[in-house]
């Protein structure tokens, strides 16, 4: 019999794997099988743990055990879940004699969420604008199935046979069989074709994109969106993410928010932190031309506006959203085991005017795509927002958004990153980068690990580093 249980524990590890599959065998089994009866050995593997349906993230050895005794019988839907960075121990006891340890001490298996998927990804796009357009782009030159698109407009449409993709990137041409359904029909499409991610490029805040989230939830759809705030929502939107972690929960199904400032800003800074001895501080910068992607993100960062009107309804506007890096702060914070006491923006309008210029030249006016209207001299070209963020743990960490309209062809994007403390000098900048293409490059990174991750709302800097993956 302790044989036996030898053998399968293994395939018990993969039946694990997959939070889809529900909980009740593998913990039944664990909880009258394995740890029946005594003597146990506690064998400690390094690249899993038990991952409760909560979301909860034990602290030590101990508490790690208790919650799989406490759990073991329950209906919920869990898996074994990679961690983040070093390997973290996590323990089972189980009931094999000390003399039968070692057959399955080696049982350990590869479950990290930048291995392979178990499930094969079945992909919606959610919103056709440039940037899920490009992402079209790159699923079908990797060979990931598209099985929907969600879209207001070119409704009807097969979506790889549009002419017209957007300044992005240049169509597919080629006929998919997929045609492009609108938000009243999109139930009965994700019923209809069961994709398992959803890529959301629609609009920047939780409170926007809240009722999309809800859809793909209860039709069982994981979501990666390009959101914001849903890099790091909590210290934003504290009730809003407490909601969407438990309808995700529910669900069985996770939700993350990733993107240029995941992949290009986050991730970066994260994988030199190891380089640190101490850090007492972070310092960052975020530049990019917010006259690209349509009105929405334009109107956000007060373009078009007179700088009275700017401090009316962007600065004095207490429901105004957090900048980007408000929430990048707060994931670094998260990331590094921080306790944050307070994040305070300061937002200024940025404004036409020859303090701009390179050149000697007066200010002319200034054309916005975005806002389809001409930005006269003294007229708001965009925001710069500066956050700072206090821990308890004395580190600060302070960031500086500016996102505005180009004036010249001398204008270019720009992140960059150094760490305060010891030693000196650590940091990095990435000059000109292609922001747009990024965006998407980082966030097609995340699917398999966001079909493999616990059900919830589950932030990036839970997840290991994200690497490129070949698809073929």
């Amino acid at each position: 019999e302790n044989r036996m249980r030898a053998l399968l524990l293994p395939f018990l590890l993969i039946l694990g794997t997959n939070k889809h599959h529900h909980g009740s065998f593998v913990g039944a089994f664990a909880s009258h099988s394995l740890c029946a009866s005594p003597p146990t050995t506690t064998i400690t593997t390094t690249t899993c743990i038990f991952a409760q349906g909560s979301g909860d993230k034990p602290t030590s050895a101990h508490e790690e055990e208790s919650s799989v005794s406490k759990n073991a019988t329950g209906g919920g839907r869990r898996g074994f879940l990679g961690k983040t960075g070093a390997a973290t121990a996590a323990t089972l006891s189980i009931g094999l004699p000390n003399n039968d340890a070692s057959r399955v001490a080696n049982a350990a298996v590869d479950v990290s969420p930048s291995s392979p998927s178990s499930a094969s990804p079945r992909v919606v796009l959610w919103g056709f604008g440039s940037q899920n357009k490009l992402m079209a782009r790159y699923l079908h030159e990797k060979k990931i199935p598209v099985v929907g698109v969600v879209s207001h407009h070119d409704v009807g449409q097969d979506y790889g046979l549009l002419d017209d993709y957007g300044p992005l990137t240049k169509s597919i041409k080629r006929k998919t069989g997929v045609k492009i359904v609108d938000e009243a029909s999109s139930s009965a499409m994700l019923r209809s074709t069961q994709p398992n991610v959803c890529l959301l490029a629609t609009k920047s805040t939780l409170a926007d994109i809240y009722p999309t989230l809800k859809t793909c939830a209860t039709h069982g759809v994981n979501v990666i969106t390009i959101a914001e705030e849903l890099l790091f929502g909590r210290g934003s939107s504290p009730r809003l993410t407490k909601d969407l972690d438990a309808l995700f929960q529910t669900n069985g199904v996770s939700v993350t928010g990733s993107g240029f400032i995941d992949g290009a800003c986050c991730e970066m800074a994260l994988a030199l932190s190891s380089c640190m001895h101490r850090i007492e501080g972070m310092e960052g910068t975020l530049r990019y031309d917010a006259d690209v992607n349509g009105p929405v993100l334009a109107s956000a960062h007060g373009i078009g506006l007179t700088p009275e009107e700017f401090e009316l309804q962007i600065v004095r506007n207490l429901e105004q959203e957090k900048s980007y890096v408000y929430n990048s702060n707060e994931w670094f914070a998260s990331a590094f085991g921080l306790h944050v006491v307070r994040t305070k923006e300061v937002r200024t309008p940025i404004i036409n005017d020859s303090l701009l210029s390179t050149s000697t030249s007066p200010a002319v006016p200034v054309y916005s795509k975005a806002m389809d209207k001409t930005i006269p001299v003294g007229g708001v070209l965009g925001m710069k927002v500066v956050a700072t963020t206090t821990t308890k743990e004395g580190v600060t960490i302070c960031a500086e958004q500016n996102g505005s309209v180009y004036t010249s062809k001398d204008d270019k994007d720009y992140t960059g990153w150094k760490f305060l403390g010891e030693p000196r000098g650590v940091g990095f900048t990435i000059d000109n980068p292609p922001t747009s293409e990024m965006t998407n490059t980082a966030t097609i990174s995340r699917i398999s690990q966001i079909i493999e991750a616990k059900a919830g709302y589950v932030t990036t800097d839970s997840l290991e580093i994200a690497r490129y993956r070949h698809w073929s």
